[in-house]
């Protein structure tokens, strides 16, 4: 037997149904769509996300933590739609903000690279003191080849904010690609100083030891090359690639012959960074203003051991072991470091 509801019934139901769904405050909504991202449960947020928008529809906050979830899904279509509502409205920079990084890195994701590339350019404008769209701009950069704005750009990030670690790494693969030595190196110790033991800490590590062993003067020599230089040499580091390349060659002397690998990577870390330090005029500049005094003070402090050690446990299980051994002097090179 077939039930008739009257329609004023539904009717009333339907209403019901939706007041009841608006009476949660947007506040609660927001905290469910937050607590849901929190925990990885995307899909669940944006259904709370979504409810605000029936309620304000123009709700940035709702629309950017929408087009967030939908990048984390992988949904990069979505994220990009959600992302140019905030955009557009533009009435929340901390939103507006958020959505450029959103969108662009949608953009180059789907491989519309030069499409993001603009992006990050249009960011910038509006938001040029920000890392995070220096750095963006500059992995694009990097993908496209085009390692001068790839370079500016990373360096803009770094010194925005220098303990953000991976503009650092990024300057090392740069300047490693480019056969320029002395950046690689200052660029891969930094960076191993804030990030010692994960994978790229290894791809870092391996600069380093690359760029401390090549260019030697028995190798210069063989190849009928002036000691450090290169095609594409930075003329404001010569000299300190030929003292680098003179150190290398130390570890042949009679006196070096019976110390360990350990000790001479300090020894020779240490007078590379005393040698840049001594024979470098300071400027207003990411290798002059900052990595190099840096490293200077290090170099004379009583910490480069442990320093030598700690950057090293990625590869070096001499250094794991010291390490484990020693850990009133790794507190104390950090008491040191941030004091």
């Amino acid at each position: 037997m077939k039930i008739y509801i009257p329609i004023f019934f539904i009717i009333l139901f339907s209403t019901s149904s939706i007041a009841q769904e608006f009476e949660i405050p947007i506040e609660v909504l927001i905290t469910q769509g937050y607590e849901s991202y929190q925990e990885g449960d995307f899909e669940t947020a944006i259904a709370a996300y979504k409810n605000v928008l029936k309620v304000d529809p123009t709700s940035t906050l709702a629309n950017d933590q929408i087009a967030l979830c939908y990048f984390k899904l992988g949904d990069y279509d979505h994220a990009i739609l959600y992302s140019e509502q905030v955009i557009q409205n533009n009435n929340n920079p901390k939103y507006v903000l958020s959505s450029y990084l959103t969108k662009g890195s949608s953009l180059d994701i789907i491989g519309e690279t030069d499409a993001s590339i603009d992006l990050f350019k249009e960011g910038i404008e509006r938001f040029p003191e920000n890392n995070d769209l220096h750095y963006n701009l500059a992995i694009n950069y990097f993908k496209i080849n085009d390692d001068l704005n790839a370079e500016h750009h990373a360096m803009q990030s770094a010194l925005l904010d220098t303990g953000y670690e991976t503009p650092h790494l990024l300057l090392a693969h740069i300047n490693n690609q480019q056969k320029e030595k002395i950046p690689t190196l200052l660029a891969s110790y930094y960076f191993l100083l804030a990030q010692p033991h994960t994978k790229k800490s290894v791809e870092a590590l391996d600069m380093v030891y690359a760029n401390f062993s090549k260019g030697t003067p028995e190798d210069a020599t063989k190849e009928g090359k002036h000691i450090g230089t290169s095609l594409n040499s930075n003329v404001e580091f010569e000299s300190a690639e030929l003292l680098l390349s003179m150190v290398e060659a130390s570890k042949n002397i009679a006196k070096n012959k019976n110390k360990s690998e350990d000790e001479l990577f300090t020894e020779n870390t240490t007078s590379f960074f005393t040698i840049l330090g001594e024979t470098t005029k300071e400027e207003d500049d990411l290798w002059k203003g900052f990595y190099i005094p840096f490293f200077y003070k290090l170099a004379k402090s009583e910490h480069m051991e442990t320093f030598c050690h700690y950057i090293q446990q990625s590869k070096n299980e001499n250094s794991v072991v010291w390490l484990k051994e020693n850990e009133q002097k790794i507190n104390a090179m950090f008491t040191w470091l941030n004091s």
